[in-house]
């Protein structure tokens, strides 16, 4: 029984071993099948390779002996055959057959014309789906390429032509011999927009960008005249076809017009292309698509902060070589370059964080910014300076403001000089203006209704754009103030609209730009503008541009200036004191301007005695206010005290020495037991600086403001007789400034005008710090209480002493207090 049962699963396990036996050498044969097939199939595409190749070298290698004298059809069946068994491999078989296929379309022959395939019934689907094929492989290849390499170059230039002669019907014999109808012709220009849409679906923008940032993104180009010329006939192809749509024209404004100095190039290398550009009106067209503002922000979104700064630089250029389309479509121009600079703008940060990267343009970026773009970004800048050159900025004013041949009439409440200047035409946009007729009194509906006319709300956008720059471009504020300020006729043309406007009344038109938000909101960017730009010019012109030249402002000009810039200032802190705040960019540019040429007048008058001081303002009611700590008179103190008589400020600042002497008792002020701080010093005759120094130079401030009692000890030791009712401590203080500012000392040294300032060798001395910090204190005391001294400080030095600041104040004015020689060569070669 067990036997029986043993043997029954030997067999099991028997036939069980020869299944799987049976299984493995199917699996065997199978597998030996699929082997000897990849290998027969190797093998064969081998041979066939093999065959094309040696069929491509044997019929389609060019040389002197041989040139394409075999027929399209024929060469057609070649390079089928290569197309279909090479795939993706740019080798010399490749170029070989690219060169053959070009060498063919200028052959003499027709039917070796590569394109008369097309006309064969039999091939012509096939043909043009090969030919986009073809195509498509030369796109691919040409992506591959750096323009940097010589050979890399060469199969550019060959992948290129290629593109460039089956996109267009241009260069075709074929189009050119007799006998070929118009509906032939029609066909095979459709033929090539089919051809064109089939690329650009797959992504010919993208081929191109890539290309165009290889060889232009860095400091000098890299691709050849003929190559780049080639890219930019190429992008365009689509959109000229297409009849501009705005689906290819916001890819090629994404992928190509974003290239970073790309039009830079274009000009300086291949100009045919901007005139290209300029045929096709480019510039309209892309400002047409960038002014809808949902185009705009999807253009913007899908570029990275610094390419959106390229596209810009990109349309200025366009803008400067298209003057005519620039002049066609000014209002598009100035909303697109303005509504591009306020999103870049929008990521600029105005300090570090580790959010932020350095931009050389933008300053701190909140955008990671692509690396490889920083070597173009000196021509970008260029590009953008375009914007505020001499050309631009005068197309700009003209487009406006309407064109003069000569320089303009401005008409000022105190103008003394208008007989002589009455032939000079006015500009364009006075022409018709009621505001300024003989004898017609100007009110502020005049104004308003002037200011909302198309003429003026141009010209503010004009102004807005410049103002768009100065904030955005932070890296380049120096460049396009002076771009501004130093242009022939910008800042004369603008303070003469600014005298339209007003009709006259300045005070009128500062009240109403303060009162009207609309109108505020309007003419804001033009004063800004011309306070930012003046500010600038003025700062660097000397006594005779201003006096004797009197350019580029007349004395009458400036004294108008004054008086516009004085009342509304005043006008901005005293009644409308909130629009410091929301306003802080009107408020100091206006303040930066009004300072300067207070300054100048203060130097050499050009406005009559007491035009500074504001009437209106009431000396009790101000002081008043004082008192009461009010934040207008205080701002108002500080930032224009001019509008105030000298007399009412000498009397605010004894004022307030008084009441903080009240403070400075010990008792506490109207305490019973209050007393004075008092310090009793003892000075010996033969030693008053040095017994001055070590006595009060270590006293607090609160006892230097304190009662302070002088006792003289002559030569003897004997204490001289007298009583210190301030006169002994007016003599203490008499002696020590005249001995310390004595040269001698070496602390001072006298100019050529015998005004003093530090000496560069007070070293000398021991503690010298600390003696000029001991001067310091005993001035600020002789003004504390009242006392005068007669100290002839330099200029210049006291400039430093009052901390004037760089936007108000020009060190050109106090070099002749430094070193007359200097200054006067230094204006010989500016002159």
């Amino acid at each position: 029984m067990f036997c029986v049962a043993m043997e029954k699963d030997e067999l099991l396990s028997q036939a069980k071993q020869a299944r799987f036996e049976r299984e493995l050498d199917k699996k065997k044969e199978r597998s030996a099948i699929a082997i000897q097939a990849v290998a027969k199939g190797y093998l064969v595409r081998k041979r066939l390779k093999s065959s094309i190749v040696e069929e491509i070298n044997g019929n389609l290698c060019l040389s002197e002996e041989n040139s394409s004298t075999i027929g399209a059809v024929e060469v057609y069946k070649i390079v089928r055959k290569y197309l279909a068994v090479f795939h993706g491999e740019h080798d010399a078989m490749l170029e070989i057959i690219i060169r053959y296929i070009l060498s063919s379309m200028e052959s003499n022959q027709p039917r070796c014309w590569y394109v008369s395939v097309a006309l064969s019934r039999q091939h012509a689907l096939d043909w043009i789906r090969h030919i986009k094929r073809l195509l498509m492989e030369c796109s691919a290849w040409l992506r591959k390429l750096n323009p940097a390499s010589p050979s890399d170059s060469r199969h550019m230039t060959l992948c290129l032509h290629m593109l460039i002669t089956f996109t267009d019907t241009a260069s075709w014999k074929l189009v050119q011999s007799k006998g070929v109808t118009d509906q032939l012709k029609t066909n095979l220009i459709q033929i090539c927009h089919n051809i064109l849409g089939h690329l650009h679906t797959n992504g010919l923008y993208l081929v191109l960008q890539e290309v165009l940032l290889k060889g232009l993104a860095r400091s000098s180009p890299q691709l050849k005249r003929s190559s780049l010329s080639s890219l930019l006939t190429l992008s365009l192809r689509p959109l000229i076809a297409a009849d501009f749509s705005p689906t290819l024209l916001a890819n090629y404004v994404v992928h190509i017009l974003s290239i970073p100095s790309l039009l830079h190039h274009s000009a300086a290398i291949s100009p045919e292309c901007m005139e290209l550009c300029k045929r096709h009106s480019l510039l309209a067209h892309c400002l047409q698509l960038l002014s809808v503002e949902q185009s705009l922000k999807i253009a913007f979104n899908s570029l990275e902060g610094t390419y959106a700064l390229c596209l810009l630089a990109n349309l200025i250029q366009l803008g400067q070589s298209d003057q005519t389309g620039l002049t066609n479509n000014l209002s598009l121009f100035i909303g697109v370059i303005a509504a591009l600079l306020e999103k870049c703008k929008s990521y600029v940060s105005s300090k570090r964080s580790n959010l932020t990267s350095w931009h050389p343009v933008l300053g701190w970026f909140n955008q990671p910014t692509d690396s490889r773009i920083y070597e173009a970004m000196p021509v970008v800048g260029r590009q953008l300076r375009l914007l505020w050159q001499t050309d631009m900025v005068s197309l700009l004013l003209d487009a406006s403001m309407g064109q003069t041949e000569t320089p303009p009439v401005v008409v000022t409440a105190n103008h003394k000089r208008g007989n002589a200047d009455s032939g000079k035409k006015p500009f364009g946009f006075m022409k018709g203006t009621s505001l300024l007729r003989k004898g017609n009194k100007v009110s502020a509906k005049d104004i308003i209704c002037f200011i909302s006319t198309p003429q003026v709300e141009l010209v503010c956008r004009v102004a807005s754009l410049y103002g768009s720059c100065l904030s955005t471009l932070s890296q380049l504020r120096l460049d396009i103030l002076s771009g501004l300020a130093f242009h022939p006729d910008l800042l004369l043309r603008v303070w003469h609209f600014l005298c339209v406007l007003s009709g006259g009344n300045f005070r009128l038109l500062g009240d109403v730009v303060l009162s009207e938000p609309d109108i505020r909101l309007r003419v804001e960017p033009l004063l800004v503008l011309f306070a930012d730009a003046a500010a600038h010019l003025v700062g660097v012109l000397d006594e005779t541009e201003i006096y004797v030249d009197e350019k580029p402002f007349r004395l009458d000009d400036l004294n108008s200036m004054g008086l516009l810039l004085n009342w509304t200032l005043f006008h901005l802190v005293w009644n409308h004191l909130e629009l410091v705040d929301s306003h802080p960019t009107l408020f100091s540019s206006l303040h930066s301007l009004l300072v300067l040429l207070y300054d100048k007048d203060s130097r050499r008058t050009f406005l009559a005695d007491g035009s500074w001081v504001v009437k209106e303002l009431r000396a009790p009611a101000f002081l008043a206010e004082q008192e009461r700590g009010s934040r207008r008179s205080h701002l108002l103190l500080h930032s224009i005290p001019h509008v105030l008589e000298h007399r009412d400020r000498v009397t605010l600042f004894r004022k307030l020495v008084a009441r903080e002497r009240e403070s400075l008792t010990t008792g506490g002020r109207g305490g019973r037991n209050s007393a004075v701080l008092r310090t009793v010093v003892t000075i010996r005759r033969d030693r008053v600086v040095e017994d001055g120094y070590e006595q009060l130079a270590r006293l607090e401030p609160r006892s230097v403001k304190g009662v302070i009692r002088v006792k003289f000890v002559n030569a003897q030791g004997l204490d001289e007789p007298g009583i210190d009712q301030d006169g002994v401590f007016k003599e203490f203080l008499e002696e020590t400034i005249q001995r310390v500012f004595d040269p001698g000392l070496n602390l001072f040294k006298l100019t050529s005008s015998n005004q003093l300032y530090p000496s560069t060798s007070s070293s000398i001395q021991e503690s010298h710090l600390q003696l000029f910090e001991f001067v310091g204190k005993m001035l600020a005391k002789s003004l504390y209480e009242g006392l005068l001294v007669e100290v002839p400080l330099a200029t210049f030095f006291l400039s430093n002493i009052l901390g004037k600041q760089r936007a108000t104040y020009s060190s050109m004015d106090d070099l002749p207090s430094l070193d007359q020689d200097l200054y006067k060569n230094l204006t010989f070669l500016k002159h």
